[in-house]
């Protein structure tokens, strides 16, 4: 199901390892299988973002958090995604993904959380 597409950018929330932030900031939000993605069983390389803030809140207090070590730092990334990337979003029960690159460009904010 395609992600509802609007005319302007649209705000989105990625989550990530801290220690990621400087290549993210350098090179965007590549898609890719990481660690996550296997245990899940997944194989297609995608970026996973949030609709909202509290979407991602609720992932990274739930079912998200529990994927990272407790001492492991999480960076909260807020991105407004224009109209021709929205096009390729892809929105699941719980998440949306990209099979494209993000660009850094599209980044508004890093928080730590």
């Amino acid at each position: 199901m395609r992600h509802n597409q609007e005319k302007t950018n649209q705000t989105y929330f990625h989550v990530t390892r801290s220690a990621d932030l400087d290549a993210i900031l350098k090179n965007g939000l590549r898609p890719a299988t990481g660690d996550r993605s296997a245990q899940c069983h997944e194989n297609t390389d995608r970026v996973y973002l949030f609709g909202s803030r509290a979407d991602m809140e609720t992932a990274v207090m739930n079912w998200l958090g529990d994927q990272f070590p407790e001492s492991e730092r999480l960076t909260c990334i807020e991105l407004k995604i224009p109209p021709e990337i929205q096009a390729r979003l892809r929105k699941s029960a719980i998440e949306i993904t990209c099979d494209i690159t993000i660009p850094p460009e599209c980044i508004v904010r890093t928080e730590e959380i």
